[in-house]
């Protein structure tokens, strides 16, 4: 019988391909697309057993344990989801005449960024988009909208099988050992709201999710992409 390893490692690298997504389900996936892609694959794995059969002269006991581990290995592979994603999305009220805000003022947010580098950071990255939508700080008065961000942070459990090649059972080999490794990731997300100063009420909420990267400068890179990605629609429109 195939042998099995576990080895977890508490490191948070980059999402790698074929990752398997443990805990909460992933927000970027999308459920029918991988299970196409899954049937798609497990299809074409089937046709080039059966290629590979015609050649490799396995009968019986052997042949059934020799399908098993192959088919738990590409399982494996193929059960698993593609490299995570960002996911940026963005919601408004369809009742709102954005066209008339035209000044904003920050308010306290209950969830900063963990460091005040980063919190700094985002406030900047969502003036600069403000300011390219035709936004001011207001200097004094009451402001159109107040703008608040929330940040947060969860782990994000995966798993990866590794395949370490045949040997065991007789000349046709069958019996590699496939290791399983567990990855922790840290997902973080950013929620930017909009809320109408006179009325009281969130009017606009942009999203965004993403795997971290151990290197700060990646982080700024997602975190500006993000909030890019968010206000490339604003003002929003209603779809006709």
């Amino acid at each position: 019988m195939a042998r099995c390893s576990l080895r977890c490692s508490s490191r948070r690298p980059k999402p790698l391909k074929g990752k398997v997504a443990g805990g909460a389900v992933s927000p970027v996936v999308s459920t029918p697309a991988k299970l196409r892609c899954a049937s798609s694959a497990k299809t074409e794995m089937a046709l080039f057993l059966k290629f590979i059969a015609t050649f490799i002269p396995m009968e019986g006991e052997m042949m059934k344990l020799w399908l098993m581990r192959t088919f738990l290995v590409v399982g494996l592979v193929f059960l698993a989801a593609p490299a995570f994603a960002q996911e940026v999305n963005t919601d408004f009220d369809k009742s709102t005449t954005f066209s008339k805000y035209r000044t904003y003022a920050w308010i306290e947010t209950k969830n900063p960024a963990k460091s005040d580098l980063n919190h700094r950071r985002i406030i900047e990255l969502i003036d600069q988009q403000l300011a390219a939508k035709g936004f001011q700080k207001a200097t004094g008065g009451t402001p159109d909208v107040y703008v608040v961000y929330n940040a947060g942070l969860k782990e994000r459990v995966s798993v990866q099988g590794y395949d370490y090649g045949y040997g065991g059972w007789g000349r046709y080999g069958g019996g590699g050992m496939v290791r399983y490794d567990q990855y922790i990731d840290l997902e973080g997300t950013l929620i930017v709201d909009l809320v109408d100063s006179n009325r009281k009420e969130l009017v606009w909420r942009g999203t965004a999710v993403d795997i971290l990267s151990d290197k700060p400068e990646n982080n700024v890179k997602k975190a500006q992409k993000a909030v890019e990605k968010m206000f490339k629609k604003y003002p929003p429109e209603l779809k006709k």
